[in-house]
Protein backbone atom coordinates (compact mmCIF):
# COMPACT_ATOMS: atom_id res chain seq x y z
CA UNK A 1 0.00 0.00 0.00
CA UNK A 2 1.10 3.75 -0.70
CA UNK A 3 -0.38 6.62 1.10
CA UNK A 4 0.17 10.27 -0.25
CA UNK A 5 0.37 13.03 1.42
CA UNK A 6 3.36 11.60 2.34
CA UNK A 7 3.26 9.98 5.40
CA UNK A 8 5.92 8.00 7.59
CA UNK A 9 5.50 4.70 9.29
CA UNK A 10 2.95 3.07 7.16
CA UNK A 11 2.09 -0.24 9.05
CA UNK A 12 -0.17 -3.05 7.17
CA UNK A 13 -1.04 -6.41 8.52
CA UNK A 14 -3.18 -9.12 6.59
CA UNK A 15 -6.00 -10.84 8.39
CA UNK A 16 -8.09 -13.12 7.53
CA UNK A 17 -11.65 -10.69 7.23
CA UNK A 18 -9.64 -7.32 5.86
CA UNK A 19 -6.81 -5.32 5.93
CA UNK A 20 -5.36 -2.94 9.39
CA UNK A 21 -3.53 0.07 8.15
CA UNK A 22 -1.55 1.95 10.89
CA UNK A 23 -0.59 5.18 9.87
CA UNK A 24 2.40 6.38 12.65
CA UNK A 25 0.41 9.91 13.38
CA UNK A 26 -2.24 9.13 11.60
CA UNK A 27 -3.41 11.64 8.74
CA UNK A 28 -2.91 15.42 8.77
CA UNK A 29 -5.53 17.36 9.28
CA UNK A 30 -7.19 19.69 6.14
CA UNK A 31 -6.25 17.75 3.50
CA UNK A 32 -7.23 15.44 0.75
CA UNK A 33 -5.26 11.56 0.83
CA UNK A 34 -4.90 8.91 -1.68
CA UNK A 35 -4.32 5.26 -0.31
CA UNK A 36 -3.59 2.92 -3.01
CA UNK A 37 -3.63 -1.04 -2.62
CA UNK A 38 -1.50 -1.96 -5.01
CA UNK A 39 -1.54 -5.28 -6.73
CA UNK A 40 0.27 -7.68 -4.93
CA UNK A 41 -2.28 -8.20 -2.07
CA UNK A 42 -3.46 -11.39 -1.83
CA UNK A 43 -6.53 -12.79 -0.58
CA UNK A 44 -7.47 -15.94 1.49
CA UNK A 45 -7.63 -17.74 -1.89
CA UNK A 46 -4.23 -16.62 -2.86
CA UNK A 47 -5.96 -14.08 -5.46
CA UNK A 48 -4.27 -10.67 -5.98
CA UNK A 49 -5.80 -7.36 -7.51
CA UNK A 50 -6.03 -6.99 -11.01
CA UNK A 51 -5.04 -3.26 -11.01
CA UNK A 52 -4.34 -1.00 -8.32
CA UNK A 53 -7.09 0.17 -5.82
CA UNK A 54 -7.10 3.94 -4.61
CA UNK A 55 -9.06 5.10 -1.73
CA UNK A 56 -9.63 9.17 -1.68
CA UNK A 57 -10.73 11.07 1.62
CA UNK A 58 -10.31 14.42 2.86
CA UNK A 59 -9.69 15.10 6.29
CA UNK A 60 -10.91 18.78 5.51
CA UNK A 61 -13.61 20.10 3.49
CA UNK A 62 -15.18 18.37 0.49
CA UNK A 63 -12.47 18.73 -2.92
CA UNK A 64 -13.00 18.60 -6.42
CA UNK A 65 -11.92 15.89 -8.28
CA UNK A 66 -9.01 16.10 -10.35
CA UNK A 67 -6.42 14.06 -12.18
CA UNK A 68 -2.50 14.63 -13.21
CA UNK A 69 -1.60 12.09 -15.21
CA UNK A 70 1.66 11.46 -17.58
CA UNK A 71 4.16 8.79 -18.86
CA UNK A 72 8.03 8.79 -17.43
CA UNK A 73 10.20 8.33 -20.09
CA UNK A 74 14.45 8.54 -19.90
CA UNK A 75 14.48 11.23 -22.60
CA UNK A 76 18.53 9.81 -23.16
CA UNK A 77 18.32 6.54 -22.98
CA UNK A 78 14.63 6.52 -24.91
CA UNK A 79 12.62 4.26 -23.45
CA UNK A 80 9.70 4.39 -20.24
CA UNK A 81 10.96 4.14 -16.79
CA UNK A 82 8.45 1.39 -14.53
CA UNK A 83 8.60 2.20 -10.76
CA UNK A 84 9.62 5.84 -11.28
CA UNK A 85 8.26 8.17 -8.50
CA UNK A 86 6.04 10.99 -9.55
CA UNK A 87 5.46 14.19 -7.00
CA UNK A 88 3.10 16.46 -7.70
CA UNK A 89 3.07 19.55 -5.02
CA UNK A 90 0.44 22.22 -4.71
CA UNK A 91 0.88 25.10 -2.72
CA UNK A 92 -1.85 26.25 -0.70
CA UNK A 93 -1.50 29.52 1.31
CA UNK A 94 1.42 29.17 3.35
CA UNK A 95 1.32 25.54 2.88
CA UNK A 96 2.68 22.96 0.23
CA UNK A 97 0.84 19.67 -0.09
CA UNK A 98 2.58 17.12 -2.22
CA UNK A 99 0.90 13.87 -3.84
CA UNK A 100 2.84 11.10 -5.07
CA UNK A 101 2.44 7.96 -7.19
CA UNK A 102 4.52 5.26 -8.85
CA UNK A 103 4.74 4.45 -12.82
CA UNK A 104 2.97 1.10 -13.87
CA UNK A 105 4.86 -1.82 -15.95
CA UNK A 106 3.98 0.92 -18.58
CA UNK A 107 5.24 3.87 -17.34
CA UNK A 108 2.03 5.68 -16.59
CA UNK A 109 1.15 7.44 -13.81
Amino acid sequence: MTVSSPIEDVRVRHRRDGIVVTLGGGLRESEVHRITVLPIVRDMFSDTLRYPFDLILSTGPEFEPNVVAGIVEDRVAGHTVAGALVEARFRRRNDAVTHWNLTDAKSIF
